[in-house]
């Protein structure tokens, strides 16, 4: 009857490390897949945008062959992508009319591409209604090396929220899995006396 009562309090001690180890085994997984899932996205939005960059460079003054080619390129890449000049005004964008637009000169990505780094950041957008990741490329006067213009690309987060929830339940899937099986085996393993 002893050993009975000590199984049951290791079991029982076992059974919480186990829980407890699971949930931080769960948590850091979770946390890597989504970092790993929003910095692919950075890093082709970076290469969608340094690939108009070249594009727009030549044509920044020729408004409505920019706005075709953003345009063209967006529907064609499922990108938002979004020509700014120096001051914030949108030059060309490929959803909807500059002119509706407003000052882009506050946007956190603008203000590191017009400091000639490139810029990112996540946020809600009111014109799109869902979370948006955003990276912008400065646009350099090939003379000077002056910014003179930014390049943004954007897409919804939708796609990666879904699999990020499809992710996180495999994940906690698994690690349910695995507590029970414990759970299981610990149980079979009791001892008879």
């Amino acid at each position: 009857m002893a050993a009975r009562r000590i199984f049951w309090q290791i079991y029982r001690s076992y059974l919480v490390i186990m829980l407890l180890t699971m949930v931080a085994v769960m948590g850091y997984a979770l946390d890597s897949v989504r970092r790993f899932y929003e910095e692919r996205v950075t890093e082709d939005l970076r290469a969608r945008a340094v690939l108009v960059r070249h594009h727009i460079a030549s044509i920044l003054d020729k408004r409505e062959e920019m706005e075709t080619l953003c345009r063209t390129l967006g529907e064609e890449s499922e990108t938002r992508i979004t020509v700014i000049d120096a001051q914030g005004l949108v030059l060309a964008e490929s959803n909807q009319s500059p002119e509706t637009m407003e000052n882009h000169a506050d946007r956190p990505e603008i203000k590191e591409a017009y400091d000639g780094r490139v810029g990112s950041s996540t946020r809600y957008s009111a014109t799109r209604k869902h979370n948006m990741k955003y990276v912008a490329v400065p646009v350099r006067d090939a003379k000077r090396g002056d910014v003179v213009a930014v390049v943004r690309t954007s897409v919804p987060l939708i796609f990666v929220e879904e699999a990020l929830s499809a992710a996180y339940w495999q994940i906690a899937l698994g690690c349910i899995a695995a507590v029970v099986l414990f759970a299981l085996i610990a149980r079979v393993a009791e001892p008879l006396a």
